[in-house]
């Protein structure tokens, strides 16, 4: 279900005449974005061939992941700019629960990966660029985090 301003789920806004407005330009993109989501899901992938099958079976993906990669991005802005405060939520991982529908464990993943991208450059640009997944990205974070933690003391044998 996707995220909305106000809980519930809207559709993408009537393209503005004015492309100088930044909203408009968001909405041109968007409007633009959702209509090629469409065209993709009228395609029926029983009426393939195993080629076409192949090849949209993998393009669909990359193109997901590259859109999950933009998504990060917004979450690490919004969480630098501090907005999920506004009304009173806590955390960015509880105002993706409540306007995202994320499960918990979902949000507070998707929140520390993109904490985490904003001091990989090289990474985020891969993941963006469709040369990545989402699961690669989790292992990426994890062994840099894992680097970052100080180690416990060792024990001397004296």
């Amino acid at each position: 279900m996707p995220c909305s301003a106000g809980g519930h789920s809207s559709s993408v806004p009537a393209l503005s005449k004015d492309m100088s407005h930044p909203s408009s330009m968001i909405e041109h993109m968007f409007d633009t974005w959702k209509k090629a989501v469409l065209e993709i899901l009228e395609v029926e992938p029983a009426h393939l061939g195993d080629g076409e099958l192949e090849e949209g079976l993998i393009e669909v993906h990359r193109t997901l992941e590259m859109l999950q990669a933009a998504w990060l991005g917004y979450v690490a802005e919004f969480d630098r700019r501090g907005r999920f405060g506004r009304d009173g939520t806590l955390s960015v991982s509880a105002w993706l629960v409540r306007r995202c529908r994320l499960a918990w464990s979902v949000a507070r993943e998707r929140v520390g990966v993109a904490r985490s991208l904003q001091q990989m450059p090289l990474t985020e640009q891969a993941y963006r660029e469709g040369d990545l997944t989402f699961s690669h990205l989790r292992v990426l974070v994890r062994a840099r985090e894992a680097n970052r933690r100080p180690s416990l003391p060792t024990s001397r044998p004296w």
